[in-house]
């Protein structure tokens, strides 16, 4: 789940920084119509319409933009992110489809991964509870179906209808959601009544052009280029505020903001709504990273339920005291918990440390060539569960070497992290023996 509330987060973000706004547009100019393309055969040439923009100031527009986008009852949000770290591209794509329905929200979740994996999600969602749908692919497709927490229930729902409700304040109900994953998130960040009065000061667009670096494009865009000092203390404010938060959304996603040169923000529209909204960081050392909300299929967005998840229905309709409810949001609480206990980070620690002395010792030629010449199989697997003894490899100069220099067991101390699998390969290349590992977690139903 905290990948989806990541991707919300980023949207949320982008929301605080343009749809809270108000005031007048003290200096606003006439949008420009594209220059018209002059078609090859003859004939009378079609004049290219100026795009249907909302009117008002620059946060005035997108905010009304924003709500236009829901406002139907249904649309689809794609959100795409890539990314170049100087060795490798990486790519994110997650398809996310809202209907309304007569007392609930339909929702749909498609994820596709780097490694061209993919997850989808289904969920409807009441007041007081829903139904949960996950598919995922490994040897065969794999179905799961459960009712979704009451507690679950009424974050979600909020959120979503604070989305499609044309009076709705999704910010306000998104605080309270990240407040209740996040223990030490502060109750009143930003007052609300206050929003109106911070942001006066950028209602002019000579002074949005001289802070953010605003500008209106011919073809209606709304553009931001802001420097790295602001985006420094954009980072030093959230991750002040609260440490849970800056675990949360981790390591790699504030070195965007704490490195990048610059962020660009780029807002389209599509008559009265959203196009899309797009950040691009640009970061030292030629490297990249992009993330593109597209709005589409607005009033028309559908969603089918596949034949695999067979109880979606009937869980949809008896969910009321069940006691195998999916409890996502609890499930990150418990993490925000045990991070903010100092348990991940002792857990993370407390792996590398054994990870680090398989390393090394595997790193001395004649041990590695002792262990080389013991492996009968070009690729050896070692799977660890929780309080299994380290010295489990089957290879007896390893294991002798384990429990006489480092005699400990595979334990894990946050309860987010029950239960977890260690699993280490030792492969036979170049004339040698090389480590690997995947270290997952599940989570906590």
């Amino acid at each position: 789940m905290r990948r989806l509330l990541k991707a919300v987060l980023v949207l949320a973000m982008v929301m605080a920084l343009t749809a809270c706004g108000g005031g007048s547009n003290e200096e606003k100019e006439p949008t420009k119509a594209p220059t018209s393309a002059v078609p090859k055969e003859t004939g009378t040439p079609t004049p290219t319409e100026a795009p249907s923009v909302p009117e008002g100031s620059v946060f005035e527009r997108i905010s009304s933009a924003i709500k236009q986008s829901f406002s139907k009852g249904s649309v689809t949000v794609v959100f795409h992110a890539s990314g170049n770290n100087g060795d490798e591209e990486r790519e994110y794509v997650e398809k996310d489809k809202i209907v309304v329905e007569k007392d609930a929200y339909l929702l749909f979740s498609d994820v596709t991964y780097s490694d061209a994996s993919k997850t989808q999600q289904y969920a409807r969602i009441k007041k007081d509870g829903g139904v949960y749908g996950e598919t995922w692919w490994d040897s065969k497709m794999n179905y799961k179906v459960l009712p979704i927490s009451d507690d679950d229930a009424k974050y979600m729902y909020g959120c979503v209808n604070a989305l499609c409700t044309p009076d709705g304040n999704f910010l306000r109900e998104f605080t309270q959601l990240i407040a209740y994953v996040i223990p030490d998130w502060p109750k009143e960040w930003i007052p609300e009544k206050r929003l109106p009065e911070l942001l006066a000061a950028y209602s002019s667009d000579t002074v949005l052009a001289e802070v953010l670096g605003y500008q209106r494009t011919a073809d209606g865009k709304d553009t931001f280029s802001i420097p790295s000092m602001l985006l420094g203390n954009m980072v030093g404010s959230l991750s002040g505020n609260s440490n849970g938060f800056y675990g949360f959304m981790g390591t790699g996603f504030w070195e965007l903001f704490t490195y990048a040169e610059k962020l660009n923000l780029e807002v389209s529209y599509e008559d009265d709504r959203i196009g899309y909204i797009r950040l691009v960081f640009s970061l030292p050392d030629n490297r990249t990273a992009e993330a593109t909300f597209t709005v589409s299929d607005v009033g028309s967005t559908e969603i089918s339920i596949p034949n695999g998840l067979k109880q979606f229905e009937e869980i949809g309709n008896n969910y009321a005291g069940r006691t195998d409810a999916r409890r996502i949001l609890a499930y990150d609480r418990l993490w925000s918990e045990d991070y903010l206990a100092g348990r991940i980070d002792a857990d993370w620690s407390a792996f590398e440390e054994f990870w680090n002395f398989l390393v090394a010792a595997l790193k001395d030629p004649d041990f590695n060539k002792t262990v080389y010449d013991a492996m009968n199989v070009t690729e050896l697997e070692i799977v660890y569960m929780e309080g299994e003894s380290f010295a489990k490899t089957g290879v007896e100069a390893l294991d002798a070497l384990l429990r006489e220099k480092y005699n400990k067991k595979f334990e894990i101390t946050s309860a987010s992290y029950h239960p977890a699998i260690l699993t280490i390969w030792l492969v036979k290349e170049n004339g040698g023996v090389e480590p690997y590992y995947n270290y997952s977690v599940h989570v906590t139903e």
